[in-house]
């Protein structure tokens, strides 16, 4: 987001890692109009205007309480418009997120409701917060499932049954809330269900669950605490910049034995030898790959490319955009190891809010307009990855560290281990070139 208050305009810069849908933008769109109107709307209700507004601003602690008054009194009918417009379009989302573990929370339920006397229910607030889970279970079970399942055969709700699921969201999420605050009743009622059915699996989390189904409405409700307080911002002229997806393919080496010398080349740069051969069997099934731009390097490129472009610059080229990128899910493990390779560059830093462990066989690199600048960041995110990917490869004894290189660093408390053989392959352990494989 790149904000211009000379011009009162606001720029959001989208990426996907498909090309972004008009239907998206015209939903952005629709959700800003919105927000600017419950932001002019808290403004009058609470008698303040533009430049008392950014004034006030200032008094902290007194002003968040008061805050907290007048949140509770905002206009119903825009804030339903808000759920509705969100919730309709992100239909398929809320859905799969009530059915992702469905079958392990109605285990899970069925088994609860059996221990509710239990005597290890000792103080008043576990009795408080038990209750509160068995109204949730009901309001889950009985209105928002079936909504949902209709929602699941035909995709459409009626508005009247889209207010229904907002109003049981609005629920579900305060109750949640309450049950959330305290860590250990989710972990201990999980344990007393699972001692009246031994097939609950062990990895369900209730406090998982729970926050899964209810992220989305939360999300929402920042969005609202976000237009009351940030007034002079949601009133600006919002414009929305989509940017294309990049995607090329790779050609890879068309036998075992290239393949297998591409590896024997990489654990040698590292200090290593490699002895067991077996793993890469799997990977010689694939000829070629289609490599995708992940949308958070995407955007970082697009920005960088702005700053590279000769004078004289578009005006929004002259604005430094804000250094968070949101991204619906935690960035992958590629993206990443990308994000620390481009920050050695010296220019302006990104970040997003964290790295699963995971690394996306497709994954692209971008490739930078600076040609200086992109073999640096080649080469940076290339040994990165060839040490993690040859640790790994060492603890499952199919590699073995050389003689006379003990020193080589292990991975640090922030790194995952690389456990795809074909990422290294498919990304920067040689950098690719079109179809010829070049050495870093």
């Amino acid at each position: 987001m790149q904000l211009d208050n000379i011009g009162k305009r606001v720029r959001l810069t989208i990426a996907g890692n498909h090309d972004v849908p008009e239907k998206v933008v015209r939903n952005l769109e629709a959700v800003w109009t919105i927000l600017r109107d419950i932001s002019i709307h808290h403004v009058e209700r609470s008698q303040v205007g533009v430049g008392e507004f950014t004034n006030k601003k200032k008094k902290k602690k007194k002003k968040k309480k008061d805050m907290g008054k007048i949140l509770g009194s905002r206009d119903p009918a825009l804030l339903r418009r808000l759920q509705y417009t969100i919730y309709r379009f992100t239909s398929k989302i809320l859905l799969s997120r009530f059915n992702l573990h469905q079958l392990e929370f109605q285990k899970f339920t069925t088994a609860f409701k059996k221990t509710t006397s239990n005597p290890n229910l000792a103080d008043q607030e576990e009795h408080r917060a038990v209750e509160i889970l068995i109204g949730v279970i009901n309001v889950i079970e009985h209105t928002l499932i079936p909504l949902l399942q209709k929602l699941k055969l035909n995709y459409y709700l009626e508005e009247s049954e889209w207010e229904i699921v907002c109003i049981m969201m609005d629920g579900v999420l305060h109750d949640c809330e309450h049950i959330l605050d305290n860590k250990r009743f989710c972990e201990k009622w999980v344990i007393m269900a699972r001692d009246v059915d031994k097939t609950i699996p062990t990895g369900f989390s209730l406090r998982g669950y729970l926050e899964k189904i209810t992220l989305l409405h939360s999300h929402i409700r920042a969005l609202v605490h976000s237009a009351q307080s940030l007034y002079p911002t949601f009133v600006k002229q919002l414009s929305i910049h989509p940017i294309p997806a990049e995607r090329r393919t790779l050609l890879l080496p068309k036998t075992p034995e290239k393949l297998e010398a591409l590896i024997t080349s990489v654990a040698h740069q590292q200090g290593y030898a490699l002895v067991n051969t077996t793993f890469i069997r799997k990977i010689e099934h694939y000829p070629s790959v289609e490599l995708k731009v992940h949308c958070e390097c995407l955007l970082v490129k697009h920005f960088h490319t702005l700053k590279n472009t000769p004078e004289p610059k578009p005006s929004w080229n002259n604005i430094s955009p804000f250094s968070y990128i949101g991204v619906s899910k935690l960035s992958c493990q590629a993206c990443g190891s990308w994000l620390k390779a481009y920050r050695s560059l010296g220019q302006q830093s990104f970040v997003t809010k964290g790295i699963h462990p995971k690394w996306s066989r497709s994954w692209g690199m971008p490739q930078l307009v600076n040609k200086v600048e992109m073999k640096q960041v080649q080469e940076d995110m290339a040994r990165d990855t060839a040490r993690k990917f040859c640790l790994y490869q060492e603890g499952r004894a199919r590699m073995v560290l050389l003689s006379g290189r003990a020193g080589m660093p292990l991975i640090k408390d922030d790194d995952y281990p690389l456990e795809d053989g074909e990422a290294v392959l498919y990304t920067t352990a040689k950098m690719e070139k079109g179809d010829t494989w070049v050495m870093r």
